[in-house]
């Protein structure tokens, strides 16, 4: 590598061609028919093929204009529908209020048991104070409690 007058190094690059493509000779090109316009005082455009235009949906009958005139009546066959769920709303208040009846009543289960939770509480206690003093006196006489 050469060094320029500046100091720094130039890199070459050796670049290399790729692989040649072989060119078909034997390919033809068809030949394209020459198109004129035709200028003149009427220029006319020729229809060669008619189309054919698809038949228009068929139009409903018309009926006599005072009769479509009126309002029409719709009647709604007798349907037992319950549009506000009325029955649903009352089977489910019936629900609601036997589940507050049993709440009520677990409730008072429970204060029951709470009250008789104290009272045995309450008499542990007596009893073991009992114990601790029968204890001390027997202890005091030699005796070992145990």
């Amino acid at each position: 590598m050469q060094e320029s007058k500046s100091g720094k190094s130039e890199k070459y690059v050796i670049s290399s061609k790729g692989p040649e493509v072989v060119k078909d000779k034997d390919v033809q090109i068809p030949e394209v028919q020459n198109v004129e316009d035709k200028v003149g005082d009427d220029q006319d455009v020729v229809i060669t093929d008619e189309r054919v235009a698809t038949p228009p949906p068929p139009t409903p009958e018309k009926k006599d204009d005072a009769e479509s005139s009126k309002p029409k009546k719709t009647t709604l066959p007798d349907l037992k529908f319950d549009m506000f769920h009325d029955a649903t709303v009352k089977d489910l208040t019936k629900k609601v209020s036997f589940l507050e009846k049993e709440k009520a009543k677990a409730e008072a289960d429970s204060d029951k048991l709470k009250k008789q939770l104290e009272e045995l509480t309450k008499a542990n206690e007596e009893i073991k104070t009992v114990c601790g003093q029968i204890c001390k006196e027997d202890n005091d006489f030699g005796r070992r409690c145990g």
